[in-house]
């Protein structure tokens, strides 16, 4: 019972962080933010071992590289089912380093889920890590 919690409590942080700081996700309010980490918390405690199930021949075949599709599903769902909770598109402003430029680069909706994924699995990790 103290996992399920303390994993609701990183969610609803790291959508906080990834909603105000980074502009990833949008919401309504802070009651959407917090039905979007129960979502999320209970479709990973109930529909993602079913995902792993049904993916279990694609990880056996590569080896498990594609192991994390069934936890971006999780999240594509907890978007999906959420309501007023959306996920836009990612867009990292130009900057230089030492001479180096680098463009504004803009992401499409698959391709800001996929960065948006990584970083929001970082996140959850490095807390879980240190609390």
């Amino acid at each position: 019972m103290k996992k399920p919690i303390r994993n609701f409590l990183f969610y609803l942080f790291t959508f906080w962080i990834f909603s105000d700081f980074l502009h990833v996700f949008s919401y309504h309010g802070p009651e959407h933010l917090i039905q979007a980490a129960l979502t999320l918390t209970l479709l990973n405690l109930f529909i993602r071992p079913i995902i792993n199930l049904l993916f279990l021949p694609i990880n056996l075949i590569t080896l498990g590289f594609l192991s994390w599709i069934p936890s971006l599903l999780t999240l594509y769902l907890t978007t999906f089912l959420t309501p007023n909770f959306t996920l836009n598109q990612l867009t990292l402003p130009a900057f230089s380093i030492l001479r180096l430029h680098f463009p504004r680069l803009h992401f499409g909706w698959f391709s800001s889920l996929l960065v948006i994924f990584f970083l929001f699995k970082f996140t959850h990790r490095l807390l879980r890590k240190f609390m």
